[in-house]
């Protein structure tokens, strides 16, 4: 996971975590890329959470489509 100027041709499994503190009010984009390294295609999926005082919040409301996962 990359945070800012991300590489989003053939993006690394193996690139380093950046961690940060979860601050309230803050909206977090949570990725995954399912591929081979270095392939011409794969796919990413994205999550948008928004962190609140009270927890977590999803705020995608398009579902996955569960036979394509």
């Amino acid at each position: 996971m990359q945070a800012g100027g991300e590489r989003e041709r053939n993006p690394s499994p193996h690139t380093q975590t950046l961690c940060v503190p979860n601050v309230a009010e803050m909206v977090y984009c949570l990725e995954c890329y399912a591929g081979k390294d270095g392939a011409p295609y794969g796919v990413k999926l994205e999550d948008q959470v928004l962190v609140t005082k009270e927890g977590a919040l999803a705020l995608d409301t398009y579902p996955f489509e569960s036979k394509l996962l």
